[in-house]
């Protein structure tokens, strides 16, 4: 017998995924997540489990600060810089590139 692999729209495989850790604090453990949330999509368990895995990402705990240069004019980010603390010299530090690296605007008279 043919069982053709089924077929999921990428949308309900990325949700399936983002799932699993937002509904962790409802069930006893990981693997019961993995269980309820593959019998709504319908695929199983293990699958599931191999996709979740690929999207983790290590990380160190605890928080990271990011400073982000707007242009409000043109909206884009013209600097942005990534940091554990939030200390004096990484947050007047992105301002200070975007400054140098956006070229300053010929004023004619």
């Amino acid at each position: 017998m043919n069982n053709p692999a089924k077929k999921f729209l990428p949308g309900v495989r990325t949700r399936a995924v983002w799932l699993v850790p937002e509904h962790e604090r409802e069930h006893p453990s990981r693997r019961a997540v993995m269980v309820s949330i593959s019998e709504k999509i319908g695929c199983s368990a293990h699958r599931l489990n191999e996709r979740v895995r690929k999207g983790e990402v290590a990380t160190w705990p605890g928080f990271v600060c990011i400073a982000f240069v707007i242009d409000v004019f043109a909206p884009s980010v013209v600097d942005w810089r990534v940091s554990r603390t939030a200390h004096a010299g990484f947050v007047l530090n992105a301002p200070e590139q975007a400054v140098h690296a956006r070229p300053m605007p010929v004023r004619r008279l």
